[in-house]
């Protein structure tokens, strides 16, 4: 998991953009607007404390391999 502070859909989208995923295909598969993931994206973003796509796959490879999902 990325952070216990992310929300669970929060998580699940962080995850989804990490193995490539775009908004557009993330709201297919979620049943979400491409503009809800967009906004459940920039909430996680807010609460990891970053801004970009490259800082969160950042993020993922300063964590320890156990606490790595996926």
């Amino acid at each position: 998991m990325l952070s216990a502070s992310l929300s669970e859909r929060e998580a699940q989208i962080c995850e989804m953009i990490l193995q490539g995923h775009t908004a557009k295909t993330i709201g297919r598969r979620l049943s979400l607007s491409e503009n809800s993931v967009v906004t459940y994206r920039k909430r996680a973003y807010r609460k990891l404390g970053i801004s970009r796509k490259s800082e969160l796959i950042e993020l993922l490879h300063r964590q320890p391999a156990s606490d790595q999902s996926g």
